[in-house]
């Protein structure tokens, strides 16, 4: 997150906790779907400040946030978002790209030290047996490390387009399935795949790797 929208972001989350547990579904809701606007962090917080400031002067006057608004909930969102730049193609690709380094930065480590390879290293390491501490990158790690990222992604995507229906049956069914598919197709490709050894690393350069992602990552949120 850009440091700009991180310190609104905090200043923001300590004005929610006085938004009260009535307007607090909505208001959730409301800030889902901001979340998914093609527009930047900053904006995303100042509209974020904006609404709640606006939701605690009517709850000061005695009024909800379904009187205030008195309609389309999604529509008066579109109408907020619409009045804001969009991002342009080099903010995508940041953000992209910054995504995606983030992700590496967290999976790579993650499914090295989840792998059989690794625990047999560190029983090697404890017991004093001879190991070179290399670990073999499959191609079912490498698929799995995509398959998650791209799944997250839609995931992501599904819940903010459509979280003013987030309390109904076929919504939470759907959502569901989507999480099932996901478990059950990073589980098949790490079982039917792990055996295909794409190349070696020390487990110094994999952990090094994950550092420099990470590093990446973060010049990426200050652009």
């Amino acid at each position: 997150m850009h440091p700009k929208a991180k310190a609104l972001n905090k200043l923001n989350n300590q004005l929610d906790k006085q938004i009260s547990k009535e307007n607090q579904p909505l208001f959730t809701d409301m800030m889902v779907y901001l979340r998914g606007a093609d527009i930047s962090e900053v904006d995303q917080e100042l509209v974020r400040r904006d609404m709640t400031e606006m939701v605690l002067s009517a709850q000061a006057r005695g009024e909800g946030l379904e009187d205030l608004i008195k309609g389309d909930y999604k529509a008066f969102c579109d109408e907020i978002i619409a009045s804001l730049p969009k991002k342009t193609p080099k903010q995508k690709w940041i953000d992209a790209l910054d995504i995606t380094f983030m992700a590496l930065a967290i999976l790579l480590p993650i499914l090295t030290l989840l792998s059989k390879d690794f625990i047999t290293m560190m029983g090697d390491v404890f017991a004093g047996r001879p190991n070179d501490l290399m670990m073999p990158i499959t191609l079912g790690q490498a698929l799995a490390i995509g398959f998650i990222l791209l799944a997250s992604l839609l995931i992501i995507r599904f819940i903010t387009k459509t979280a003013f229906n987030i309390e109904t049956t076929w919504h939470k069914v759907l959502l569901g399935l989507l999480a099932g598919l996901v478990f059950a197709g990073i589980f098949l490709l790490l079982i039917s795949l792990n055996h295909i050894v794409l190349f070696s690393l020390h487990i110094l350069v994999i952990l090094g790797i994950s550092l420099a992602f990470y590093l990446v990552h973060k010049v990426l949120e200050r652009m």
